[in-house]
């Protein structure tokens, strides 16, 4: 049961990594219509099922492989059920060829079968370089949970300087003395509670990875945080 749920862990992680890259690379490489450029596209969803793999493979004793490949399972249902339509329609129709190589081309097709092999890849790699895999993966998170706290705090000070400003132009621009007192003290208000939501959040997602550790950490070798 713990395996399985480390294929799910393993999915779920490598979304948020793929949501997380995927908003940067919206900003940086974002066509005219609002979508990636289909190479980039292709790119950002490998790494992620790298990530996924990794993951998923680091928290199972062995078959790491097949864990890791496992986090892809929408895209083998996908990959399955096309290739077994084409096999069908071959078996049906000796006119039918699957051109494989001319498949693999296909844009469409690599998004959905790259990923799985990275997966796949990671996978392995992780079954045999665990110990290296989960440091690797502890600094990431930690440099993730650093750059939240800065974050927490950043949105603080800027909330903080927002409503500082629409007091002063209350007050100094439109002479309305109340309004700007009572926004500069909601403002404070407001700034504090969106900093105590962004630590809440770190605290939280550390309280989350601490409570998944500890339940694979006996298996793989490791002490309990």
């Amino acid at each position: 049961m713990k395996d399985f749920f480390a294929v799910i862990i393993g999915f779920i992680c490598g979304q948020l990594i793929c949501f997380i890259i995927g908003m940067v690379l919206m900003i940086l490489f974002s066509t005219e219509n609002g979508n990636l450029p289909k190479n980039v596209l292709l790119t950002l969803h490998m790494i992620a099922a790298l990530f996924s793999g990794l993951i998923s493979a680091s928290l199972v004793t062995k078959n790491g492989w097949l864990f890791g490949m496992l986090t892809q399972i929408f895209n083998l249902l996908i990959a399955g059920s096309m290739f077994g339509f084409l096999g069908y329609s071959a078996l049906l129709d000796e006119n039918v060829k699957i051109p494989l190589d001319l498949l693999l081309l296909d844009p469409g097709i690599r998004l959905i079968v790259l990923p799985i092999i990275c997966a796949t890849v990671a996978g392995y790699i992780a079954d045999k370089y665990r110990s290296k895999i989960l440091s690797f993966l502890g600094l990431i998170l930690v440099s993730i949970g650093g750059g939240v706290g800065c974050l927490s705090t950043l949105s603080f000070i800027l909330t903080e300087i927002y409503f500082v400003y629409l007091a002063g132009k209350l007050i100094f621009d439109n002479g309305k003395i109340l309004r700007g007192i009572t926004t500069f003290f909601l403002g404070s208000i407001a700034s504090y509670v969106v900093g105590l939501i962004s630590v809440g959040v770190v605290m939280g997602g550390y309280w989350v990875f601490a409570k998944i550790f500890n339940i694979y950490a006996e298996d793989i070798g490791l002490k309990k945080i």
